[in-house]
């Protein structure tokens, strides 16, 4: 401006003279739009600046404005990189913890990435598996199992397998995996869990080595004793059995009306002792290893039918009421046939000791997704809160009367049911109401869902 007095926008006081006629005001402003504020020059003669001292500050400003510029992003930069030095501080001494308590604890540690490769061994996991840490870090995670025998190294690999997969297959949910594994000196329980971060992103495999050597011992000594008494107990039960059913049936001799009814509770006894026996040695068994199931299309009608022409003499002798529901076309079970038959006869059992005359037995039959329901309903004395998680512990028995006095059952029906059923991938549960009745359900898959599912995750990710 030549002179600022004749430009409306010069704003002054009046009633002061101004010394500012001449002024330059140039932007302090960088490439790229952003301003830092204004240099302004001034003179008081009129038409002072020229061309040429416009073109000076124009420079000058350029200068002021870039070192500003430079000195804004020093300090955001400085800013941030102290930000980011906290941050990793704060990573640095949570890692260290976290690797302070993984060192700590007693169960090895495996952890691995969604690659495979070992990223983590703890102390523990280092004398568990014989290795050093510093000779498996960086290696595939499938080596740490070479030291293990093939039937429990096999499944385990499997598990890896299946939860690789699911990092590449959407279909997949990762899910843990629980096997026992064993050396020559050395049993070993490993739990492989995925870790999984926000969004389902598949980040790796943690693996929990616990070395159950003692606890395998004892409960191999304990399983031992049970098979080897059940099997001395069962030979002479045999006999017992044998000539009982003779003398009962009056095959050796004449038996009069006393004598049949003291010969009908020994026959009862001996049956109770021998379904006893044989409940002690299928549990052992099972807990030796899940065995193996005789597995075949399965029509859920004609074991229902066998269990009621079973049990439906004896529920009506007792006074009770037995009802039964089975639904129309059925679809098919792919299962263990007799194995099934003994899940509903133990809960059919269980419904029949434990419900007094006058009372009722429903037993129903019904489709589900994917699967088939079975429910085994009565109006007995019912179970407690507290004790319907324990109902189907082995030896487990409830502290009611009826229990205590009238039932000669061990505790193991519920226990093997549940073993039964969950072998062949279904799932088994009580609903009950103390004093009301109870309610068993259980289900199985259908065959259709069973063959569907048959392709693993890992087939589907190979």
């Amino acid at each position: 401006l030549g002179d600022v007095t004749r430009d409306e926008r010069w704003l002054t006081d009046r009633s002061e003279e101004t010394e500012v006629r001449s002024l330059i005001a140039v932007p302090l402003a960088v490439e790229g739009g952003d301003v830092y504020g204004v240099l302004i020059v001034s003179d008081s003669r009129v038409d002072y600046f020229t061309e040429a001292h416009l073109k000076l500050l124009l420079a000058a400003a350029s200068q002021v404005a870039t070192a500003l510029n430079n000195a804004t992003l020093y300090q955001y930069v400085s800013e941030q990189a102290a930000l980011l030095g906290q941050a990793l501080r704060s990573q640095q001494e949570e890692t260290s913890k976290s690797e302070a308590i993984v060192q700590s604890i007693a169960d090895g540690v495996v952890v691995n990435d969604a690659h495979g490769v070992i990223l983590l061994v703890n102390t523990a996991a280092e004398h568990i598996l014989g290795r050093s840490a510093e000779s498996v870090l960086g290696q595939d995670v499938r080596t740490v199992f070479e030291v293990f025998s093939p039937a429990g190294r096999e499944e385990a690999l499997a598990g890896i397998e299946s939860l690789m997969a699911s990092a590449v297959s959407p279909d997949c949910k990762p899910e843990t995996v629980q096997t026992m594994l064993e050396t020559a000196d050395r049993v070993v329980s490993a739990h492989l869990a995925p870790v999984v971060a926000k969004g389902d992103e598949f980040l790796g495999i943690v693996t929990v080595f616990r070395d159950i050597t003692k606890e395998a011992e004892a409960d191999r000594a304990k399983r031992k004793f049970i098979t080897g008494i059940s099997h001395e107990l069962r030979t002479p039960m045999t006999s017992i059995k044998g000539y009982t059913d003779l003398l009962y049936k009056g095959l050796v001799g004449d038996v009069n009306e006393e004598q049949r009814k003291f010969l009908s509770t020994i026959k009862s006894n001996a049956d109770r002792l021998t379904a006893l026996i044989n409940d002690l040695i299928d549990l052992a068994q099972l807990e030796e290893g899940p065995g193996k199931l005789d597995l075949k299309p399965v029509q859920m009608e004609e074991i229902i039918r066998e269990a009621i022409d079973l049990w439906r003499r004896p529920i009506e002798e007792k006074g009770l009421t037995l009802e039964v529901d089975v639904a129309e076309g059925l679809p098919e079970v792919r299962g263990d046939r007799e194995r099934i038959a003994r899940v509903l006869t133990n809960l059919l059992s269980n419904a029949y000791q434990y419900t007094l005359p006058g009372g009722r037995i429903a037993l129903s039959v019904s489709p589900g997704e994917g699967v088939l329901r079975v429910d085994v309903t009565d109006t007995g004395i019912g179970i407690a809160p507290e004790d319907q998680d324990r109902v189907f512990d082995r030896f487990y028995r409830a502290d009611h009367p009826v229990v205590q006095q009238e039932s000669d059952g061990a505790g193991l029906g519920l226990a093997l049911a549940r073993m039964f059923v969950e072998m062949h991938g279904g799932r088994l549960w009580v609903d009950s109401e103390l004093g009301r009745g109870s309610t068993f359900s259980f289900t199985l898959p259908t065959l259709a869902v069973t063959e569907r599912t048959e392709g693993t995750c890992a087939d589907r990710g190979a």
